[in-house]
């Protein structure tokens, strides 16, 4: 019996020789994916310099002697909203009514809020000077062209969405995602909504898979339940092996009683086994590559985890511990 350190790092080993095939998707599909390389800034951002909040735009040097006492008037030469193009240039003694987002006029450097002055006819009215840069984000000042905006093996969630989107980018290059077979043994196991004959129970474990594998962001092929029959497994799991599976899990069958068959089972198919029942022990667990796997991109290394006993909480300790991180490393090679 080896430690679960050690045993998890001979698998963590093992998978890191393997890469996942690489595929694009559109941004709105890319939630939960690896990014399969850096992804950089095509563009500045923001494209332009722009308001930060509603207000007029302002050349700040004209109002350098604006008080209360002082109030300084300046005609108003237009209105710029968010999507317009940026105007002509208008005289330093004007100033512009600007929304938040419009692009800064030419001849201006700040922004006055519109809480702060007052508007006669064609005229504003500041009772306080401006300084250069107020509420006026700067172009390139969030993202400048070529930034890193994801590593390679990043995941992806909605902030990173989110910039990704903001810099003009409407679809990525990621991993594809794991596909796991998942193969349930025990003449025990019935399905769950089923009615169980006496001596039987339900089928915990598969379920539990399936729902943690989506959740990893795997893609999880169910193949059903055998009895503790080696003929019955070997036919149950060719039919898995030619769908070219990058993970292939087992339940069950991996102790030393009688009808514990599947460690001899995948040792008689060329299958090495890396370690058995780690400790302390999660369950009774065997990881088992197969280097004679080499049909096509998505089927490169084929690994055997066996969960503890059906529908225990060991069971979902074990894949917490052992199937996250193999998961992890498998996208994010």
């Amino acid at each position: 019996m080896i430690r679960y350190r050690t045993a998890l790092a001979r698998l963590l080993e093992a998978a890191s020789k393997r890469s996942l095939p690489v595929e694009e998707v559109l941004l709105s599909r890319a939630d939960g994916r690896v990014a399969a390389g850096a992804v950089r800034a095509p563009g500045q951002l923001p494209r332009f310099d722009n308001s930060a909040m509603d207000g007029y735009a302002v050349l700040a040097a004209r109002t350098a002697g604006a008080s209360g006492s002082r109030p300084l008037s300046l005609r108003v030469a237009g209105m710029i909203a968010a999507g317009d193009r940026p105007p002509r240039r208008a005289g330093p003694s004007c100033a512009w009514e600007i929304m938040t987002g419009a692009p800064i006029p030419p001849g201006c450097d700040a922004v006055v809020p519109v809480e702060l002055v007052e508007r006669r006819g064609g005229d504003v009215v500041l009772r306080r000077p401006a300084r250069a840069g107020d509420h006026v984000r700067r172009r390139g000042t969030d993202l400048r062209t070529g930034s890193l905006i994801l590593e390679a093996g990043a995941a992806i969630g909605p902030a990173q969405i989110l910039t990704l989107a903001a810099a003009g980018i409407g679809r990525v290059r990621v991993l594809r995602r794991p596909r796991v077979a998942v193969l349930a043994t025990g003449r025990e196991l019935a399905a769950p909504g089923s009615r169980a004959r006496p001596g039987q129970v339900h089928d915990a474990s598969s379920a539990f898979l399936e729902a943690a594998l989506m959740r990893l962001g795997a893609e999880p092929d169910m193949r059903g339940r055998v009895t503790d029959d080696p003929a019955a497994f070997a036919k149950a799991l060719g039919p898995a092996l030619k769908a070219e599976p990058d993970l292939v899990l087992t339940t069950g069958a991996v102790s030393k009683g009688r009808f514990d068959f599947v460690t001899a089972a995948l040792a008689d198919g060329g299958c090495r086994t890396l370690f058995h029942a780690p400790s302390p022990p999660p369950s009774a667990c065997a990881f088992s590559p197969s280097p004679s796997c080499a049909r096509g991109s998505a089927c490169r290394v084929r690994r055997l985890w066996q969960p503890c006993s059906n529908g225990s909480r060991k069971s979902t300790r074990a894949c917490a511990i052992s199937l996250r991180p193999l998961c992890r490393l498998g996208r994010a090679a």
